[in-house]
């Protein structure tokens, strides 16, 4: 009992450290951003698009970073098969997003950032997937330290985009998008989830379990 305790404490340590140094990384940034783009529309601009994001994420990824979590942490289950569905249905998700690409180009406010988005959505549910499939195998230290090395790489990339090569709005998007995609492969290799992706174990019954847990 003693043993459960100390684990569940160690736990939350490392969450709250993982937490706290996304949240104290949102706090330097803003000024940080106002001051290096200097100009009121880009700043906008890079909080309307992240906003976007954050919303297509979930919808892209059909919600399934919660399924991964629910059916991965079941012993009866195959993580093999949960891992490749999580994977399946990432794809199936960015597939519908790209057929309305011709779409969004058309609006004015995107024409010059509509392939960013795009990226920015689907190695954000790549990121997801892989830490919510790590998180499920109770890696908890992987988790924490991913999350203090990816604040790192943000704001590293972030002062690198707009104070080193003054890319502005597309820089601040461009910057998230390395640091994502840094994480999600630190953790896909540290972890080795490379083992858990076989395409021949995707399981059409575990995933239409998955997809009515996740969808709602």
């Amino acid at each position: 009992m003693e043993n459960k305790y100390k684990r569940l404490m160690s736990n939350t340590m490392l969450f709250a450290i993982s937490s706290f140094s996304s949240k104290l990384l949102g706090i330097i940034l803003q000024p940080y951003i106002t001051f290096a783009m200097g100009e009121v529309d880009e700043v906008g601009i890079t909080k309307l698009v992240q906003q976007i994001g954050s919303l297509l994420i979930p919808l892209v990824s059909m919600g399934v970073s919660f399924a991964i979590i629910r059916f991965g942490l079941e012993k009866t289950n195959s993580k093999s098969q949960v891992f490749t569905n999580g994977l399946v249905t990432i794809g199936l998700g960015f597939a519908l997003m790209l057929i309305c690409y011709p779409v969004l180009r058309l609006i004015p406010l995107f024409s010059d950032y509509a392939l960013l988005l795009y990226v920015h959505v689907l190695v954000s549910c790549l990121r997801t997937l892989c830490t919510q499939f790590v998180r499920s195998r109770q890696l908890n230290r992987l988790v924490a330290v991913d999350g203090v090395l990816c604040s790192a790489t943000n704001l590293g990339f972030t002062i690198l985009f707009l104070s080193g090569f003054h890319m502005g709005a597309k820089g601040y998007v461009l910057a998230i998008i390395c640091s994502d995609a840094l994480s999600a492969l630190f953790v896909f290799c540290i972890a080795g989830l490379g083992r858990y992706l076989r395409p021949r174990f995707h399981s059409m019954t575990l995933w239409k379990q998955m997809l009515a847990y996740s969808l709602p």
